[in-house]
């Protein structure tokens, strides 16, 4: 954090959290919650750390804590319950593995100093088990709950009432909040929210300032570097032989054999890496080079990372974090496992052979 340069909006957002037990950091996708989510945590020298986020962002969470905390806290990413105790530093766990019984039960046998929940509208349905633990057991066992979403309310107002409760702004119940703010419309499966009542915008937006601080990449522009680049690490899927490798299919090759020349391709790639890492400009050269030698071995990881990816781009859309998303890739059939996996968004598809 020392020799990054902390913006003039990323410090009004890790004071906003930090001046909080219960805070909502609901800043527009792109603005930057998880490195403002960060900066606090350091701010308020927050020892035992807990983010609890999808799966798909662990690894995200973990290299933006390696790159910006500071080292004398380490972070790991939870895959058992056991390594709770182990960490003396934070903890990164996904909600899907949190509401396990073993691992819910050892981490409300630890206590926090924060609580840190990342896409925080999984957290709307106050009866769901992932909000049950949240506001119901870890809010006993933490000094601080804050939420991060730049959606924090996908289908209407009364899913930020969790939130409010929590924060003692609103404890008259959730349908007493509906009552009083929403639109209800009658249907044959049960009242359904239709909106906001116009004469209460006002006030829902007074009874979430003390809670909630929103900003849209407009406010921040003038600030904001010419372009942004985010990496995210993901976890290989497998592949799917018998679907993308003709020769296995007709009999020409067995799988045996295959894995046999990937594992090749990979330790030819591996040792260039090794030999040439204190000299990555030659490296990027010498990499150029074995194209055509690890065409088995790149086919095969831009093939096993589709899934992952696709789990990815569903969540964003769906959450209407982006109107339109842009994907490239090198090989045909993996621009052809994206489009059938996200065919339900019909994609419009170009490759260099059109």
């Amino acid at each position: 954090m020392e020799d990054y340069e902390v913006r003039g909006y990323q410090l009004e957002g890790a004071l906003f959290l930090v001046s909080r037990q219960v805070a909502l950091l609901a800043d527009e996708p792109g603005v930057g919650k998880t490195f403002q989510a960060i900066a606090a945590v350091e701010v308020a020298q927050c020892r035992r750390v807990l983010v609890l986020c999808p799966t798909i962002a662990r690894f995200h969470w973990l290299r933006q804590f390696e790159e910006y905390a500071s080292t004398e806290r380490k972070y790991s990413i939870l895959l058992e319950s056991n390594n709770v105790r182990r960490s003396t530093g934070g903890i990164i766990c996904s909600y899907d593995l949190a509401i396990r019984k073993n691992v819910r039960t050892c981490l409300l046998s630890e206590r926090w100093d924060v609580v840190i929940c990342d896409e925080a509208h999984a957290l709307s349905n106050p009866e769901s088990q992932r909000s049950c633990l949240v506001w119901g057991d870890l809010a006993q066992r933490t000094h601080r709950i804050w939420c991060l979403s730049g959606t924090p309310a996908r289908n209407n107002i009364s899913e930020l009432w969790p939130v409010l409760n929590a924060a003692g702004l609103w404890a008259k119940g959730k349908q007493a909040f509906i009552d009083e703010f929403c639109t209800v419309k009658w249907t044959l499966y049960g009242d359904k929210i239709t909106g906001t009542k116009p004469e209460k915008v006002k006030d829902v937006k007074r009874l979430l300032e003390p809670v909630m601080l929103r900003r849209y990449v407009e406010d921040v522009m003038h600030e904001l570097p010419a372009i942004t680049h985010s990496m995210y690490q993901i976890e290989a899927a497998p592949v799917d032989l018998q679907q993308w490798y003709s020769k296995i299919t007709v009999g020409v090759q067995t799988e045996e054999q295959l894995y046999d020349e990937i594992a090749a391709e990979t330790r030819a790639t591996e040792a260039l890496v090794n030999l040439l890492k204190d000299t990555p400009s030659d490296a990027a050269i010498a990499l150029g080079s074995l194209q055509n030698s690890t065409t088995q071995s790149r086919r095969y990881t831009g093939l096993s990372k589709v899934p992952p990816v696709v789990e990815i781009i569903k969540h964003e859309l769906l959450s209407n974090q982006y109107p339109k998303i842009v994907l490239f890739a090198w090989h045909r059939d993996v621009i052809e496992f994206l489009r059938l996996s996200l065919a339900e968004f019909s994609p419009a598809v170009l490759h260099g052979g059109s």
